[in-house]
């Protein structure tokens, strides 16, 4: 047995699901033998030795109603892990049952030898069920699993990868810590989710501007995303407040464990998918954190990510691309639509907390620059434009860019009535130009103009 093989089959510990929570019964079984390994002690201990111990941790660190039941059926339960084996048992998981035996029992002889040839992994093994299982860390966990000597309060330093790790391709994560080779959202083989972002990839990834959170585009390349593989898991940590890896490749780059993150918001917008086809897809907010453990999370973060937990913000239900609305709309009716969700993005912001203010306008701010783009009529909306005022991009699509007139940075004015359609040649005039002043001035009441005559719908 391998030591390759032993971090898998722990990554592979899933705890079985009573009453709604978690039992960690299995997890704390398997900490104390790691704690009896490394303090020298026999591999094999006898029930009526392992019993009250066990019984004690149950009592402290879950929520059992019967502790004494509960360890008799842990005992027996571990080893349909492959991580414990009993002898002379007779398979029925009951404190009289296992009294008249007192079966020796432990962890698996190769397991043992490993841990007990390599402290090192003794203490990854530990890092990788406390971080998993028990996070925020209990207090008197390691001392009372016997791992407080080996830990030495440093968990976080025995789990690799590193943050800052670098790998040329995905084949070679997955050559040294297992996982998939091209999924983006997956385990590695040590049962923790990594997330990875490629520049040059498939999904519109990346940061939110003044920030250091991440927009991660969900699971699914074609047609509408479900919340299924990749995402279930997501939004299962965004419930459970657990923290997952992120991984980035710039396009002449490597692929970078960059941080740790936790997922801060759920939201659906509408995108498109591989082929070009308009859907609904998840967008998850990934905000960085200092280490995995809980109880070292900034204070702001935690409330935010409390009070966000199971949210799903839907901002495909009214920031609507105006080529999803319905053909029987006019293009009047289309751009109220867009004005209403672009001011319901600034009524939102409004007493946010900071950063939540600034997701709010990076990923909903689609609906403002939607509706200039519409208002334009693929026109840049100068009216003294001397440059090619009508010209496409390869994709036929305006060669437009959308500005705000009077500085979004100075004004947090970020709606249509404030807004206006620029080719570039006009653009860096009015951002660089000698009579840029003047020119702003000239284009904050054509803005004006020509929001209120697309409201009323006589442009």
């Amino acid at each position: 047995m391998s030591r390759t093989e032993l971090i898998e089959r722990v990554g592979k510990l899933v705890p079985t699901e009573r009453a709604g929570s978690r039992a960690e019964q299995r997890v704390l079984l398997l900490l104390w033998a790691l704690g009896q390994a490394v303090q020298g002690q026999s591999r094999l201990q006898p029930w009526h030795v392992v019993a009250p111990q066990l019984t004690k941790l149950l009592d402290e660190f879950t929520n059992a109603e019967n502790p004494e039941q509960e360890a008799a059926a842990t005992f027996l339960a571990l080893q349909k892990d492959g991580l414990w084996e009993v002898s002379d048992a007779d398979g029925r998981p009951t404190v009289k049952s296992l009294n008249a035996v007192n079966p020796l029992a432990g962890m698996a002889e190769s397991d043992h030898l490993l841990v007990l040839a390599e402290r090192g992994l003794a203490a990854e093994l530990a890092a990788l069920l406390i971080l998993r299982f028990f996070n925020p860390l209990p207090d008197a966990l390691l001392s009372a699993t016997g791992l407080a000597e080996l830990m030495a309060g440093r968990v976080t330093d025995w789990l690799e990868p590193s943050v800052g790790d670098r790998f040329e391709k995905r084949e070679a994560i997955f050559n040294r810590y297992g996982g998939q080779k091209v999924a983006g959202i997956g385990a590695l083989r040590d049962g923790i989710l990594n997330c990875f972002s490629k520049d040059n990839g498939p999904y519109r990834d990346g940061r939110i501007e003044g920030t250091d959170w991440i927009a991660y585009v969900g699971d699914g390349q074609v047609g509408d995303q479900t919340l299924t593989f990749g995402n279930k898991q997501l939004a299962g940590h965004q419930d459970a407040l657990r923290p997952l890896r992120f991984w980035h490749k710039p396009v002449d780059g490597q692929f970078t464990f960059e941080s740790w993150v936790v997922v801060a918001q759920w939201r659906q917008q509408w995108g498109r998918d591989r082929n070009g086809d308009r859907r609904k897809e998840f967008v998850w907010v990934l905000a960085p954190v200092p280490s995995p453990l809980r109880d070292e999370w900034p204070t702001e973060l935690v409330a935010i990510l409390e009070a966000e937990r199971g949210v799903l913000h839907d901002d495909a239900e009214d920031v609507v691309p105006p080529d999803v609305m319905g053909s029987e709309l006019t293009p009047a009716q289309k751009y109220r639509s867009l004005c209403r969700a672009a001011r319901t993005t600034t009524e939102r912001r409004r007493g946010q907390r900071t950063s939540l203010s600034l997701v709010e306008r990076q990923l909903r701010s689609t609906a403002a620059r939607a509706a200039v783009i519409l208002r334009s009529q693929g026109t840049c909306e100068n009216p003294d434009c001397l440059g090619h005022s009508s010209e496409l991009t390869e994709k036929g699509e305006p060669i437009l860019e959308v500005d705000h007139v009077n500085g979004l940075a100075r004004s947090g004015e970020d709606e249509p009535e404030f807004m206006i359609a620029l080719c570039p040649n006009c653009h860096a005039l009015k951002t660089r130009g000698a009579n840029r002043h003047e020119l702003t001035r000239k284009l904050r009441a054509r803005a004006k103009q020509v929001h209120a005559a697309f409201v009323a719908g006589v442009s």
